[in-house]
C-alpha cells in the first residue's frame, strides 16, 4: 500500500486546506480526460488520490491511519494539539442518529401558544374537515327552502 501523504505529496503534518489543494491540483492534472498519457494509469492514479484525499481529511481516519502505519508527524512546539473535547466532538459527527420529524415537530409546538398548538394538531383540521362536509351536504339538502 502507498504512503497517502507521498501520494499527494505533502508533509504529514499537513493542515486539511493544504490537503485539499494537493488534491484538487493533482486530480485537476491526472483527470482521464484531461490527461495526455496513458489513460488506465491516470484512471488508477486518479483513484488512489480519491481514496487518499478521503482518508486524510477526516480525522478520525487520519489519526487510524497514522497509527496503523506508523506516521510520526513530529509536530513543531508551536502547533495546537488536539484536546479530548476536539475527538469527542469529531466522534459525535460521525456517530450521530438523524433527527426524526416528530423532533422538530414537537419543537415548533413548544414555541407556540395555546392557539398555535391547536391550529397545528391534526386532530382540529379533521373536526374542520367534518364540519365543513357536513355544512355543504346540508347546504346542499336545504338550499332550495332558504331561497
Amino acid at each position: 500500500m502507498e504512503n497517502f501523504y507521498e501520494l499527494l505529496r505533502i508533509k504529514p503534518n499537513a493542515t486539511p486546506e493544504e490537503i485539499k489543494k494537493a488534491f484538487v491540483s493533482l486530480a485537476y492534472i491526472y483527470h482521464p480526460d484531461r490527461y495526455s498519457g496513458d489513460k488506465e494509469f491516470a484512471e488508477k492514479y486518479t483513484a488512489s488520490l480519491t481514496e487518499a484525499y478521503c482518508t486524510l481529511r477526516d480525522p478520525i481516519k487520519r489519526m487510524d491511519y497514522d497509527i496503523s502505519h506508523n506516521i510520526n508527524k513530529n509536530p513543531s512546539k508551536f502547533e495546537r494539539k488536539h484536546t479530548k473535547k476536539e475527538k469527542v466532538m469529531a466522534n459525535e459527527k460521525i456517530y450521530t442518529k438523524p433527527i426524526s420529524s416528530k423532533y422538530f415537530r414537537n419543537s415548533k409546538r413548544k414555541k407556540s401558544g395555546v392557539f398555535g398548538r391547536i391550529f397545528k394538531s391534526k386532530l382540529f383540521y379533521c373536526i374542520m374537515f367534518v364540519l365543513l362536509l357536513e355544512m355543504g351536504i346540508l347546504f346542499l339538502i336545504f338550499g332550495g327552502v332558504f331561497d
